[in-house]
């Protein structure tokens, strides 16, 4: 068995040329590496985006549900309105036997919430931020909001079983 033992190299130029192909694919290495992790952050991006899209969309639909149902809310507390002014301090003119209350719908705020702790929401576009940002405070008011109004109606249902005088508005 015959070993071959590497030549030595003749001169700076051979080396330079060795130094300059081992650099050239060590280049090449990281930015192929690079690529590949601007490919997979933008993936990670695009999932998010997706994610946090279809649960913005989802609230949406609970708000458009909301508006929809508006004047009909509006409706029925003008009736409420009337029935206790015609019987002023003394005992309900008609009984009602069901008040009401407004629709609600949850909202949800999970897959945000996952975006922003994992960083993901960091990989839109600083707008996009902002634009979700500002749409998922909303959806946090309207969501305290719906809360304080659904105690308000729970009051009001107390009219469905009042016995007695209504007394005066202080």
């Amino acid at each position: 068995m015959h070993f071959h033992l590497p030549k030595p190299l003749h001169g700076w130029r051979e080396f330079a040329g060795e130094v300059g192909i081992i650099v050239l694919g060590v280049l090449i290495a990281l930015g192929a590496e690079q690529l590949i992790e601007i490919l997979h952050e933008r993936n990670l991006a695009a999932q998010a985006r997706e994610n946090v899209r279809n649960e913005a969309a989802t609230n949406l639909q609970f708000v458009q549900k909301r508006l929809r149902a508006q004047e009909c809310i509006g409706h029925r507390l003008a009736e409420l309105q009337d029935l206790l002014a015609r019987s002023g301090d003394g005992n309900l003119v008609v009984q009602p036997t069901w008040v009401s209350r407004p629709p609600t719908g949850p909202f949800f705020f999970g897959r945000w919430q996952a975006a922003t702790a994992s960083g993901r929401n960091s990989l839109f576009s600083a707008e996009e931020q902002d634009h979700y940002s500002q749409l998922y405070a909303l959806f946090s008011r309207l969501n305290d909001l719906q809360v304080r109004e659904q105690t308000v109606w729970a009051q009001l249902r107390a009219l469905e079983w009042w016995q007695g005088p209504l007394g005066p508005w202080s």
